[in-house]
């Protein structure tokens, strides 16, 4: 027997949310081996193979095409389902960067550089971005105008503290390269993988914005654009 209109859209949201909820524990597993001091354990955590990623999120597209060709759906089911198609490219980014993290950090803590200082920052850059994923997965389920809108509100807030986390970052950063410019190739490596820690709150706030437009409609160029 066939599934229905509202059993496919409902499955299709849970496919979708549960890789997001497998992304998000990825970094939960990262934080958690950060603050226990063994940066060097990283290559423990349980990240997601790309290829394995990639064929699930093509899937959950695939039965979005599918169910356009055979519901035509409108309004909101259509934002919606748009939403979707635009929100598993942003999950298979943020996966993107988190492996990328995961395989670069620990080479990035040689003996020379100020270890704990790099640490710390990350840490703090890590706790915000999974603060941002959190809320961002919490408002897939959210039927609620009003708690859409502070939910999204409360993303883009934490973005922005994201970005300005980065920043004291790079200028510490840029203070030790300035003590020390041997180690600036070190030192520029280690920037490089914190910007893979901003870029997953940039697109934690990109699917936020996704459902805000799903659920409320409006404008969607505007958080786009902020996350190019």
């Amino acid at each position: 027997m066939l599934l229905n209109e509202q059993q496919q859209q409902q499955k299709i949201r849970n496919d979708l949310l549960s890789i997001f909820q497998i992304i998000n524990l990825v970094n939960q597993q990262i934080l958690a081996t950060l603050e226990t001091d063994q940066p060097m354990k990283l290559d423990k955590v349980e990240k997601i193979s790309k290829n394995i990623l990639y064929t699930q999120t093509t899937e959950i597209d695939q039965k979005i095409i599918k169910f356009f060709a055979l519901f035509c759906p409108e309004a909101k089911d259509l934002r919606e389902l748009v939403s979707f198609l635009k929100i598993t490219n942003e999950l298979n980014r943020i996966s993107s960067h988190q492996r990328a993290f995961i395989k670069d950090f620990p080479k990035c803590l040689v003996p020379e550089v100020e270890q704990q200082l790099i640490i710390d920052n990350m840490i703090s850059l890590q706790k915000s971005a999974l603060s941002a994923l959190n809320t961002t997965l919490e408002m897939v389920c959210l039927e609620d105008k009003a708690l859409i809108e502070q939910y999204f509100k409360k993303v883009l807030l934490e973005e922005s503290r994201n970005d300005d986390l980065y920043k004291v970052f790079e200028k510490s950063i840029l203070q030790e390269i300035d003590k020390n410019l041997k180690l600036a190739n070190n030192y520029q490596e280690v920037l490089a993988v914190g910007r893979r820690v901003e870029k997953i709150a940039d697109r934690a706030l990109s699917i936020a914005g996704l459902l805000n437009y799903a659920k409320l409609g409006g404008k969607l160029h505007a958080i786009e654009n902020k996350t190019a």
